[in-house]
């Protein structure tokens, strides 16, 4: 071509090039006619070629994910994975360099990246990346134990950490078997008592999760036991 010559390229998505050899990024999915239009230098002629159907961008899913915190003790925590995304004919778990199940254990403390790789029948693909952040009571800044019996030394329990938290935040104890306690109120720490209306047994380990959101906005789980002191 003319270097004189003048080029104006049509994508057919609303965008335009000037270049002689351009390229492109089309942000949606469809069907694109590519138009290209040439001025000669001199008389100004103008010369334009379209061709139909000549770009096809196919759809690709968003992929999209959630959790939840299922059973856990002081040194693990199962994690049940969900898959959101919409438009996916297959999706993968990987964490690390290993395809994981929907369903995982994590050992308690640690950081988790959680990679969700989906697939469409085009062969498309999106991925999703979070993180899953576990403590234990070292984090959380909690006791190892309390001795609820009323002589004003050491009576509750709260993981201290909750006093720097700007999100919410929840606290759950329970003694293996069923919720003995539940807070999200800095201002009512456990002291003891039981839904049930008892207390809590002396010389027993209870197990205690305060589920709540970093700074960053990975949600955080921290995890642990607490002993009661009876003496």
């Amino acid at each position: 071509m003319d270097e004189r010559a003048s080029v104006l390229w049509n994508f057919g998505d609303g965008g335009f090039s000037q270049q002689e050899s351009p390229s492109h990024i089309y942000e949606n999915a469809g069907t694109y006619d590519i138009t290209v239009s040439v001025r000669a230098p001199g008389d100004g002629t103008i010369r334009t070629r379209s061709v139909e159907n000549m770009i096809v961008v196919r759809p690709k899913p968003a992929a999209e994910m959630s959790w939840e915190f299922e059973e856990s003790n002081a040194s693990r925590v199962n994690v049940h994975l969900i898959d959101e995304t919409m438009g996916a004919s297959s999706s993968t778990w990987i964490m690390g360099q290993e395809d994981i199940s929907s369903s995982v254990a994590l050992k308690i403390p640690g950081e988790y990246y959680v990679n969700l790789v989906a697939s469409n029948a085009f062969g498309c693909q999106d991925v999703a990346v979070e993180k899953i952040q576990l403590g234990d009571r070292k984090e959380a800044i909690a006791p190892a134990m309390f001795s609820p019996d009323g002589d004003g030394r050491y009576d509750t329990f709260m993981p201290l950490i909750v006093l720097d938290l700007q999100d919410d935040w929840t606290l759950t104890v329970w003694d293996g078997m069923e919720v003995v306690f539940e807070t999200n109120d800095v201002r009512g720490p456990w002291d003891g008592s039981l839904q049930d209306g008892g207390r809590a047994v002396s010389g027993k380990s209870y197990i205690w999760k305060l589920e709540t959101t970093s700074t960053a906005g990975d949600r955080c789980l921290f995890v642990d036991n607490v002993l009661i002191d009876g003496e």
